[in-house]
């Protein structure tokens, strides 16, 4: 303990590594300073303690010590535990002042530093003259000579200046430790230690790793006297081996450990990029004489010396690709951009000598794979090549094949068709629609919304959680997308949109810019005349009506989806005709719609946080999914480009990137990635580049009319908090929202890949190089080199601004990997290490990705390892089952939430990261356990129940297990494909063994076809059907998946159920509802009924056989048989409830049939019946017995309600709700529809409730 004095002055010595402290009560006490000294030993048995604090604790508490205390060895601050104080000293800026202030430490093998000195051991000192750098520790409360406490005052005087010099020494802090001796402190030799110190090589403090002036790892200098290694950045150590120690910087310390790494600047090889920068450089030069090359070639390569340009321009090679560079260029046949392309070529075969495969348009036939494709081939003509006669093709298929339509469409047709003067055919036909709308909305019944019949006097609170269920309960109705955000990232719809004036003038500024594109283009041949200009077929607007979700937004016209579907085979059929043979839509349909989407939580108050989607009339936005569908089979873009193409794209592009980055770790290779933003990418790309790239592509001048006039005056009003804005002119960019911006954007982009070819690209040996991905707007630039990836970006950067766009700096992202010399390392290069590179575009720098950062790349998070780990998404799914939990929905509602949104949210992320097969059942049984506790099942519910579809019974929840197991077959086997060389290589050599485990987990072999891959899909629904029935659960099951009809309730949208009920109709479905025999299963006890005791207490026995529930069965029957009577006499039929038949051969002498009805000279006789699901044969078996009960009355009732034809039917329905689809033509021929019968089976469960709830409610135990 220091000294009282040294106490009250502030002076207390943080030198020492472990001292007694004050006993009080004669408690014996020990205060330990943080951080430690592996050499310390125990001051009462002189054992080595090591760094472990909860070995030393425990071994001090052996020697009775019955109070430890820790102190901070910076900050000198105490704390009860040593968990308390590491994390203190890890977190607070105790550990940044170490590493920032200390001196390198010269002496680690200092004996006698920071001891702990026997407190009833005489202190002796031999020389006084020396100072010593340790503080001998005293117990205060032990009893001492006078001479022993002046002696250890003048020695505490001695050294006080001395502690002041080596306070921050990195032998004292952060490495002390308790180290305590029976023997005197020998100070002479602690002097002597300390003048040998100096010739020890010095030690790198923000590392915790011993370095040589080299920057090489010396881990000896972390080797102690146990030939033990420790970390110097925390209480870790004791490894045998140094490797050890580098794995536990790597994992524990990654910002210091990737710090501690160099890159070596000088005598570095010269990269296969830089050979062909170079060259091509030279080769621009003109040749003239008094022109130092050299000087003018090392301004380009200021990293590079003047000898090493010398050295390198000296070679065979590369004067020969220098030569061929300058011939090329020479050359009058050979256009710029082929030349550019040539010389990639001559790269690739001089400095490579590698095969490389490139990528151009040549690519894989997307189309052919797509079963829904109507067109499945592609005229090519050329410019003389005429377009079919559609007026010819209204006249054979519409008028003469005699179309029911309107009569202003009818005159449209024929207008268009005799090419009437002074008539307009497109604007009559959009005439003819709404009038054909007009005629189709008298129709419909409008039914008004009930009024809130009042409430009730409530509290504050209790007003707040109304309020709050009123709200979730009307986007539960409205809009289900908006609850599920507002639930899971707490994004309030609720919150005000920016004001009219600011949306206003901010996208004025941008659509009405009239911004040109550059750059000229000779005429090429057009393709595919007789495809895009062809005649529109029903089936296409067929197709991409069905293509189009059922609440789609609605346009300006408020035509919905539905309105549509009414009129797609008469008016709309010959409205797309008369528009795409007139090359132009009518001008009333050019005026849009446009809402603002926040693109988070955060930032809502600056306008460019909101995304504008512009809607127009669903008529427009069918018309052009048509005309897209067309473009896609005839254009061809890049398969770098990846976005709105039949294939999964976000997933190859999120493969590609995570595994470049494992390939160039593992290989220990350089690797340089750029994600880039294009800054309002679709509301800025001109319309001259639109129009450009269609040129370029060979689109017909005919089709361009189209697309110009859709274009030309088109309009837009902005939907915001106070109204909607003043129409605002769309001069340039596409519509975010129409089926056509995909299409035409990436036509746009895709001349970029090409102009790249695949120059400066990232090397896969043997292969060839990948050097760009791109979806849609998001593009990725990949190099093998710091120099390349700036030649990428410039010319990327230059190519997007000759067509209007430009790239944004502040949201530009580099992920940088070096190769560390000769060291099997891999740098991640960051603004943290020496020399980072740098990257720049519109003279900004591009931010590099930190070890400990993370970035967002097509919806998934990245690292400068790869994808972020799937924990991440475990947390997210944790906290998102909370949120829901706690949201003020019904049980079924939350079910249906959990279904449709929760669980599709997750599947993207888990899809795309690296997740073991275990981990994902883990997340399985998170849910399982969530759904039983909300829908208060038991826990020994039956899992498959909850799997199931909703059409065979079960719940219809997604298992991630089979979901996400079969989603990665599949994308590994779409990126497996022959046509991308690169990434089938990458996912072969860095995915295959997680590729194995999930094939393993499917039951499939590692190279799966498409029909393996389905069959799978339905085994594991078939399996699961199986599991179930094997169960106690599933009893009944199969009558339930035969008859879907009843199933209907489970999905959880019916809105006649409460969430009550619907949690008891559960436990009734899965037979867990509360009796004697399912509570008590497996014991011996007595299970006879509480009411009855004739028999077990089970669900079929209250439900069906019980007599204290018979009244309420009675009740349940007539229900059934009342709403078949007004079904009846909907129908027609004169109806009779229960009369009396005489019937000789009963001893009543006399029938009551439920129903009979009779029209006409036809008679129904009707026994409705409540039939437990049980088996397959209890429908079929209770009809039979209704039938051969009544058929014994067929001549009486005809002589009594004088008829010719008896027809008898048992209405069989199930107690839980079933029918036997055997039955079901027999409901369907008294009237019911599916609709009907799901709401009579509701009813029938919801009367089986109340007879359970009677049962339980009964006041009497027995009969």
């Amino acid at each position: 303990v220091n000294n009282a004095d040294d106490k009250q002055e502030g002076k207390g010595n943080r030198n020492s590594s472990a001292e007694t402290s004050e006993q009080r009560k004669g408690e014996k006490s020990y205060c330990l300073y943080y951080p430690l000294d592996a050499n310390s030993t125990c001051p009462d048995c002189n054992d080595l303690l090591g760094v472990n604090l909860a070995s030393i604790e425990q071994h001090l508490k052996s020697h009775n010590v019955e109070k430890l205390e820790y102190k901070c060895g910076v900050c000198n601050k105490l704390w009860p535990s040593w968990r308390s104080v590491i994390t203190h000293y890890s977190k607070s800026s105790c550990h940044k002042q170490t590493s920032t202030t200390l001196k390198p430490s010269t002496n680690t093998n200092d004996s006698s530093a920071n001891s702990v000195i026997n407190p009833n051991v005489q202190l002796v000192t031999k020389s006084t003259k020396k100072r010593s750098r340790t503080i001998p520790v005293v117990d205060e409360k032990s009893e001492t000579d006078e001479t022993e406490n002046n002696d250890l005052n003048v020695l505490q005087d001695q050294t006080s200046k001395s502690v002041k010099q080596y306070r921050h020494s990195s032998s004292v802090i952060p490495k002390n430790s308790v180290r305590a001796r029976d023997s005197v402190i020998d100070m002479e030799k602690s002097d002597d230690d300390d003048n040998t110190a100096e010739d020890l090589c010095t030690q790198d403090i923000t590392t915790g790793v011993g370095m040589k002036e080299t920057g090489s790892t010396n881990k000896t200098l972390d080797k102690r006297k146990d030939n033990k290694y420790y970390c110097n950045l925390c209480a870790s150590g004791s490894w045998d081996k140094s490797v050890s120690l580098s794995q536990h910087m790597r994992h524990m310390h990654k910002s210091e450990y990737n710090a501690s790494i160099e890159v070596p600047l000088t005598k570095r090889r010269w990269t296969k990029d830089e050979i062909l920068i170079l060259a091509e450089f030279e080769a621009k030069i003109p040749s003239s004489d008094g022109i130092f090359i050299n000087q003018i070639l090392a301004k380009k390569f200021p990293t590079r010396t003047l000898e090493s340009i010398k050295s390198r321009r000296k070679t065979r090679e590369y004067r020969e690709l220098l030569q061929q560079l300058r011939d090329c260029r020479a050359s009058q046949n050979i256009e710029g951009l082929e030349c550019t392309d040539e010389s990639s070529d001559v790269h690739s075969d001089i400095v490579e000598n590698d095969d490389v495969i490139n990528n151009n348009n040549n690519d894989e036939d997307y189309d052919n794979n797509n079963p829904n494709d109507i067109i499945t081939t592609t005229v090519r003509g050329t410019d003389g090549t005429t377009y079919p006669n559609v007026q010819q093709y209204i006249k054979d298929k519409i008028i003469d094949g005699r179309v029911q339509m309107c009569t202003t469409m009818a005159d449209a047709l024929s207008h268009y068709v005799d090419d009437v003067l002074y008539s307009d055919p497109v604007e009559e036909s959009l005439n003819g629609i709404r009038e054909a709308l007009e005629s189709v909305h008298s129709s419909k019944k409008h039914k008004d919304e009930k009024l809130n019949a009042g409430s009730k006097l409530r509290s504050d609170k209790s007003k707040r959680k109304v309020h709050k269920f009123a709200h979730y309960q009307r986007l539960f109705k409205k809009d289900k997308s908006k609850l599920a955000s507002e639930i899971f990232d707490g994004v309030d719809n609720s919150a005000l949109k920016p004001p009219m004036s600011v949306a206003y003038e901010h996208f004025r500024k941008i659509w009405e810019t009239d911004t040109k594109g550059t750059g000229t283009l000779d005429e090429i041949a057009s393709v595919g005349t007789d495809v895009l200009l062809g005649p529109i077929s029903r089936e296409e607007i067929a197709l991409a009506i069905d293509q189009t979700k059922n609440d789609t937004a609605v346009g300006p016209d408020h035509v919905s989806l539905n309105d549509v579907k009414r009129i797609a085979r008469s008016e709309l059929w010959s409205a797309y005709n008369i528009w795409i043979g007139s090359r132009r839509v009518p001008e009333k349909l050019k005026v849009n719609r446009t809402v603002l989407l926040p693109k988070g939580k955060d930032g809502l108050d600056n306008i460019k946080n909101w995304r504008p989607i512009t809607i127009a009339s669903i008529l427009i936005r069918l018309y052009n999914k048509i005309l897209t569908r067309r473009m896609q089979s005839v254009f061809r873009t890049s398969s770098k480009q990846t976005g709105f193409k039949p294939v999964n794209g976000v997933g190859q592009n999120v493969a590609i990137l995570h595994n470049l980055l494992r390939h160039a770790r593992t290989n220990k290779s350089n690797l340089f990635v750029c994600l880039l933003d294009v800054s309002k990418a679709f509301d800025s790309v001109p319309h001259e580049s639109i129009i450009r790239a269609l040129v370029r592509n060979g689109c017909p001048s005919e089709f361009i009319e189209i697309i110009k006039n859709e274009y030309k005056n088109s309009y837009t009003a902005l939907s915001c908090a106070d109204g909607d804005s003043p129409l605002v002119y769309i001069k340039r960019g596409v519509k975010q929202g129409d089926p056509m911006s995909s299409v035409l954007f990436n036509l746009v982009i895709d001349e970029l890949f090409e102009i790249i070819g695949d120059r400066f690209g990232y090397e896969l040996p043997g292969v060839g190089r990948v050097n760009a991905r791109a979806f849609a707007d998001d593009i990725a630039l990949f190099s093998g080199s710091e120099i390349g990836m700036q030649e990428l970006l410039s010319v990327t950067e230059e190519f997007l601004r000759a067509r209007g766009l430009e790239l944004n700096a502040d949201k530009c992202v580099a992920i940088c990997l070096r190769k560390a010399g000769k060291v099997k390392k891999s740098q991640i290069a960051d603004s943290s290490v020496k020399n980072p590179p740098s990257f720049t575009v519109q003279n900004k720098p591009i931010r590099l990705l930190g070890i400990n950062e993370q970035c967002r790349y097509l919806g998934v998070l990245f690292t400068p390892f790869g994808a972020v780990d799937p924990r991440a998404t475990v947390t997210e799914l944790r906290s998102a089952l909370e949120s829901l939990k706690k949201a003020p929905l019904k049980p079924q509602q939350k079910l249906l939430m959990l279904r449709s949104y929760l669980i599709p949210r997750f599947i993207f992320s888990f899809i795309n990261t690296e997740c073991y097969p275990k981990l994902i059942g883990q997340q399985d049984r998170l849910i399982r356990r969530w759904l039983k506790e909300i829908l208060r099942l038991p826990k020994s519910v039956c899992s498959e129940f909850f799997y199931l579809p909703i059409k065979d019974g079960g719940l219809g929840v997604g298992k991630l297990y089979d979901i996400i197991g079969i989603a990665k077959v599949r994308l590994h086997a779409s990126c497996t494909r022959p046509s991308d060389e690169c990434l089938r290589f990458l996912m072969e050599t860095q995915g295959s063994s997680m590729h194995a485990r999930w094939c393993h987990a499917m039951k499939l072999s590692n190279r799966p076809s498409a029909i393996d891959i389905n069959t799978r899909k339905v085994l594991s629904i078939d399996e699961s059907r199986s599991r179930l029935l094997e169960t106690v659960h599933g009893s009944g099951s199969e009558i339930f998946r035969k008859s879907p009809i009843t199933n209907q309730w489970l999905s959880g949208q019916t809105r006649i159920m409460k969430g009550n009920t619907f949690i008891k109709a559960l436990h009734m479905r899965t037979n867990t509802t509360p009796t004697l025999v399912s509570t008590s299963r497996g014991r011996e006890v007595d299970k006879k009924c509480r009411r009855c005791g004739l028999v077990d207490e089970t669900l079929i026995h209250i439900l069906q056989t019980c007599p204290i529930t018979q009244g309420m069965r009675c009740h349940r029957h007539n229900n059934v048989c009342r709403k078949v009577s007004e079904k009846l006499r909907v129908k027609g039929f004169q109806v009779f409830q229960e009369q009396g038949v005489p019937s000789p051969h009963l001893q009543t002498n006399i029938s009551r049939p439920d129903i009979i009805a009779i029209r006409g000279d036809q008679a129904l006789v009707l026994d409705v019946t409540c039939v437990f699901e049980s088996h397959d044969n209890s429908f079929q078996d209770a009809y039979r017995r209704k039938v051969d009960r009544y058929k014994t009355l067929d001549e009486t009732i005809k002589q009594l309600y004088k008829v010719d034809n008896v027809v008898f039917h048992g209405l069989c329905i199930g107690s839980r709700g079933a029918y036997d689809p055997r039955h079901l033509s027999i409901w369907h021929s008294i009237g019911f529809s599916g609709a009907e019968l799901a709401i009579l089976a509701v009813g029938v469960i919801e009367d089986s409730l109340r007879t359970i709830t009677f049962f339980n409610n009964a006041n009497r135990l027995r009969i």
